[in-house]
């Protein structure tokens, strides 16, 4: 994941044998500082720190005391484990105890509070000493004291309003994702730090801590600094995503339970406050007749200051819900005064019940957002590494888009499920069975189509003698908002991959109310870098198979743009140059996306008529450079706010390497990159799950409302 650096001057670790301790020798203040600095080398001490001392009170502190005190506190509880130059922290669940100096864990949980107290107290023992330095009279040195008095509860006063107005802020600006995974955090085993050169140490400290925790644990991604530990490991010990936009890792045996997340309990509704204040309304507005009426017979002829009417009265008593009475009315009587102290307390009762269940309805919200992607964590599992059970069709048709074409379409899933249009590669690769199975069938309306010229749709630009000139990115787009429009969908999910991420991208910058969410794999821009990279830099990796690619070209362009040269064959009408052109191009597709993972070979290529279509689309779209403008779908990225997205990348994809989805990750404000190990261009068992995960998470986004 990142470069692994050593941690010098710190010994290997002794560890003691027993399945529920695992105690290092005594670590130093030396040793622990040893461990900080070669987290620092690595560039993600920051990273870490936020995650094992996240802020405190205010943003000023950390809630937490120093790395090398939580490092010291680990050893002496018993979760700190080292191999060498690697070296594992782990968290029980809440209430999971712990051993060592009481003092120390102290200071550990009330580290932020301790630098809230500590200048406000400085500031009060300086007053006093110059106080009584300052001895009688006025002197500077008196002024200075008096300075530093009202400095000390000023200071005490902004800092808590900061802190308050943080809490508050939160409160109103929900995070689901940092929610669910401090939940996660708190109610089960956790890896906080894991940093380890290589892979394969990362994995037996991982597999020591499922032990000593006998069960499942989880991996927080922000405290792995170095190598990510192996999906599988040699034990039996299975490590995978818990999702594609949660940056949690699961650890677990065959036989080991799920991670632990409760469900929040009832779910508190706005009828509640209503309650709350309208029976308050109903109760001030009898009593204040019975206000009025006592002060009437309390005053007697002297009436014209009293509250007597029953306006006054009920005036009277709103304002005395916040302890307040502005006019100054007052009142006499023994009853209206013990009402007026009632009302107050009564007032405050209503304040605190109010904030309290907004309080606990976030609380609630907090809980079931990580038992809900546990849920899907679950689900995925359940859907295996292919995904779900293949659905079958309840609807197909030909839309007549113009220019002569007509799209095929089908939906298949949930008839009344949350809309999702799923957008195939290649250009020309069609739309099959193996989409469905990405989407979860009793949840999605899921809408398959050919795009033009390709699969179901007419007419076949397998035939040499169709036209390619209304085949081209914005007709695609175009075709997309009025299948969206003839299926009566408001709004739908946009899965895509690879040549489809590109068209997903360009339909969603240019209808981004038409999109709910989008959920893009093997991400690609089809730019002219990567159009140039897959048809002449790839020689790097391949370089007899590119030469081969490259000498199918004629001699006076194999110089040049191959892309377009292999149109020009296609175009050929000579049927043997056309054949030649669409073999040659689909080999070298085969080869470079599975120069590295090993992917099976494509058995449609075996079709001459595949070949042809998608040899003749992929060529039309590459050499137009997709009729985009160069670098235009990074630049759109940020129309795109608002529209949660999860793009999942292969580490290993040499076809598209991860550089695009990166940039457009950080140009694209709220979406989350997920890649994974291991995976090419083509479908991964881990890819697939993060995929999958995705969509079941997104599943609500999409509105099955109709126009």
């Amino acid at each position: 994941m990142y470069s692994a650096q050593a941690t010098p001057g710190v010994p290997s670790a002794r560890v003691l044998a027993s399945r529920h301790t695992a105690l290092v020798s005594s670590l130093t203040r030396a040793e622990s500082r040893a461990i900080v600095d070669g987290l620092r080398r690595t560039g993600r001490l920051r990273t870490v720190r936020a995650v094992l001392r996240p802020h405190g009170v205010t943003w000023f502190w950390r809630s937490r005391a120093p790395l090398w005190i939580q490092l010291v506190l680990a050893e002496l509880d018993g979760r700190l484990f080292r191999d060498g130059n690697a070296v594992a922290v782990y968290e029980r669940p809440q209430g999971g105890g712990s051993r060592g100096s009481t003092w120390l864990h102290r200071l550990d949980r009330q580290w932020d509070l301790v630098w809230l107290v500590l200048p406000a107290v400085a500031l009060f023992a300086v007053a006093i000493a110059l106080a009584v330095a300052a001895g009688p009279g006025w002197s500077p040195t008196l002024l200075a004291a008096l300075v530093l008095v009202v400095l000390a509860p000023t200071w005490w006063c902004v800092v808590m309003t900061a802190g308050i107005a943080r809490m508050v802020g939160e409160l109103v600006r929900r995070r689901p994702v940092a929610t669910a995974v401090s939940q996660l955090r708190a109610h089960n085993p956790t890896v906080v730090l894991l940093h380890a050169p290589t892979a394969q140490a990362a994995t037996t400290l991982v597999s020591q801590v499922v032990g000593d925790a006998d069960g499942t644990v989880v991996i927080l991604i922000g405290g792995v600094t170095a190598a990510e530990p192996e999906r599988d490991g040699s034990d039996g010990l299975r490590v995978e995503p818990l999702s594609g936009a949660h940056p949690v890792l699961v650890a677990r045996r065959p036989a080991d339970p799920p991670p632990g997340a409760p469900s929040g309990p009832g779910r508190f509704r706005g009828r509640d406050t209503a309650v709350i204040l309208g029976g308050s309304t109903a109760v001030l507005a009898v009593v204040a007749w019975f206000v009025a009426e006592s002060e009437r017979a309390t005053c007697g002829t002297n009436c014209a200051d009293a509250v007597t009417s029953y306006g006054d009265a009920l005036y009277w008593m709103g304002n005395r819900l916040f302890g307040g009475d502005p006019e100054n009315l007052g009142v006499s009587s023994l009853f209206s005064r013990l009402i007026a102290v009632l009302v107050t307390v009564y007032g405050l009762y209503v304040l605190v019940a109010i904030v309290g269940a907004v309080v606990r309805q976030r609380i609630d919200d907090d809980l079931r957002s990580a038992a809900d992607v546990v849920a899907a964590y679950e689900k995925g599992r359940g859907a295996g590494t292919e995904g779900y059970p293949p659905s079958e069709p309840h609807a197909h048709g030909l839309l007549d888009v113009g220019d002569g074409q007509h799209v095929y379409w089908e939906t298949c899933g949930s008839p009344h499920g949350a809309p999702a249009v799923v957008l195939h590669g290649g250009p020309g690769s069609g739309a099959g069975q193996f989409w469905t199975r990405l989407l979860d069938p009793a949840a999605y309306r899921i809408i398959l189509l050919d795009q033009r010229g390709c699969g179901r749709s007419i007419p076949d630009v397998a035939d040499p003698t169709v036209s390619l000139e209304t085949n081209t990115t914005p007709h695609l787009v175009a075709d997309l908002e009025r299948l969206r429009t003839h299926l009566a969908v408001e709004r739908w999910l946009v899965l895509g991959a690879s040549w489809g991420s590109t068209l997903a991208l360009a339909y969603a910058q240019r209808h981004p109310r038409s999109v709910s969410a989008m959920v893009l794999f093997s991400v690609c821009g089809t730019t002219r870098d990567e159009v140039e990279w897959i048809t002449r830099g790839m020689r790097r990796y391949l370089p007899a198979e590119w030469e081969r690619f490259r000498d199918a070209a004629p001699p006076a362009d194999r110089d040049g743009d191959l892309a377009s040269a292999y149109a020009r064959m296609l175009a050929s009408p000579d049927p043997d140059v056309r054949e030649l052109a669409a073999r040659e191009w689909c080999a070298w597709e085969e080869r470079h996306v599975a120069a590295v993972t090993a992917a099976r070979p494509d058995p449609r290529f075996t079709d001459p008529a595949v070949r042809m279509r998608f040899a003749r689309l992929v060529t039309h779209y590459w050499s137009n450079a997709a009729w985009l403008e160069d670098d235009e779908l990074v630049r759109g990225a940020r129309s795109l706010a608002g529209i949660p997205a999860v793009l999942v990348h292969g580490r290993a994809d040499i076809s598209s390497p991860p550089e695009f989805a990166h940039r457009l990750h950080r140009a694209w404000p709220g979406s989350e990159l997920v890649l994974i190990n291991g995976a090419g261009h083509g479908a991964n068992a881990d890819l697939i799950r993060v995929v999958v995960a995705a969509t079941h998470r997104f599943r609500s986004h999409s509105s099955p409302t109709s126009l």
